[in-house]
């Protein structure tokens, strides 16, 4: 998708992403990562300029990071 670091935030363990998708749509991707004990829980929250867009981003990733 093109996306790039916008910022890294450690205190928090966040991180901010922005790209381009198919070369007209604006997607931002925020992240988070809270420790739980031996293993890590991953918020991600997706905003883009078309629904649609941000929709099948955020179905693509749930299957990448499943």
């Amino acid at each position: 998708i093109g996306a790039y670091k916008v910022e890294a935030i450690a205190a928090t363990n966040e991180g901010i992403c922005a790209g381009n998708v198919g070369g007209s749509f604006v997607v931002l991707i925020h992240t988070k990562v809270t420790p739980l004990g031996g293993a890590s829980k991953v918020d991600v929250t997706i905003k883009s300029t078309d629904a649609g867009v941000g929709s099948q981003l955020a179905m693509f990733l749930k299957i990448l990071l499943g």
